[in-house]
Order: structure tokens, then C-alpha cells, then sequence
């Protein structure tokens, strides 16, 4: 029984593979210089939202609020927030002592 194998396809002249190599470092050239557009981008401001030549006010006390389905990790949250907010000198205020589970609250009383 005879075998028919695929016929191996000639190698591609020496010319056909100078063009082949040269298209593939002109993508890459290409795709390079246009992956370097970003990096000269700059960064200015345009407009401030403080009130210049007046001292910012110093915060002390910040409302931590989660919003959770979860009462228990509502608390958890709140309560490891309130003490990192201590390491930075700040006091941190726990929501869930001002407010009530979030299922015990309409919508318009949330927001």
C-alpha cells in the first residue's frame, strides 16, 4: 500500500525572507514607538479647589460608614478603620453606633 506524504514545500528564496524579516522589525518598530507616545506625556494642574492664603482645617473626627448587607462585617469593617484612622491621629466614629443595620433602614433614610 502506498504512503502519500505531503510534498515539503521549497524554502523561500533568500529575498522573499529578507522581506519577511524587515516587515516583522518595522512592526515592531512601530508598535515600540507608539507603546513610548505615553511616556513623554506631561501632567499640569489647571484649577485648585482650596481656598488659597488660608490654612487648611485640621480634620479630627471622621464617620466611618459601610454600607454591607452583613451587620457583623459591617462592624468588623468599621471597627478596623476606626483603628488605623487612630494610628494616623485621627479619631474614627463607628456608623453602626449612630445608625441601624442597613435592613432596618428605608432607602431614602440611607441615602
Amino acid at each position: 500500500m502506498p504512503i502519500n506524504l505531503p510534498r515539503a514545500k521549497p524554502p523561500l528564496p533568500l529575498l522573499s525572507r529578507a522581506s519577511v524579516i524587515r516587515t516583522r522589525l518595522l512592526f515592531l518598530v512601530a508598535f515600540f514607538v507608539l507603546a513610548a507616545i505615553p511616556l513623554s506625556a506631561g501632567t499640569k494642574i489647571v484649577r485648585r479647589w482650596v481656598v488659597t492664603g488660608e490654612p487648611m482645617p485640621k480634620i479630627e473626627k471622621v464617620l466611618v460608614i459601610a454600607v454591607l448587607e452583613n451587620y457583623l462585617i459591617r462592624q468588623e469593617l468599621e471597627d478596623e478603620m476606626e483603628r488605623l484612622l487612630a494610628k494616623s491621629g485621627l479619631q474614627g466614629i463607628k456608623s453602626h453606633l449612630v445608625l441601624p443595620p442597613r435592613n432596618e433602614m428605608m432607602e431614602g433614610e440611607l441615602k
